[in-house]
């Protein structure tokens, strides 16, 4: 048997998205990830605890989003939601 043709060599490394079926799932990578450190005025690594989570440079709690990337992601939220109430009900023409 090949090298190539080797079960072993058959599993694929893992990437930041893998696929299951139809659905996309996007692997979290803990030690790059970033959050907004109003102490520091940018965004640093952080510790995850069960209530908040901390910089790793000065301690203080940090959050997702500095207040104009909030706003940007609100906004864009805001401009992707469908416009309107619940769809009419579709009534041929006998029936008005």
């Amino acid at each position: 048997m090949l090298p190539t043709q080797c079960r072993r060599n058959d599993r694929r490394r893992r990437t930041e998205t893998e696929t299951r079926g139809d659905e996309n799932v996007e692997k979290t990578d803990y030690y790059n990830d970033l959050k907004w450190c109003d102490c520091c005025g940018d965004y640093q690594r952080y510790l995850k605890s069960l209530d908040h989570s901390y910089c790793v440079d000065c301690g203080s709690i940090v959050r997702l989003f500095n207040e104009g990337d909030w706003e940007a992601f609100n906004e864009q939220m805001r401009s992707s939601k469908p416009k309107g109430g619940r769809p009419r009900k579709k009534r041929s023409a006998e029936s008005a």
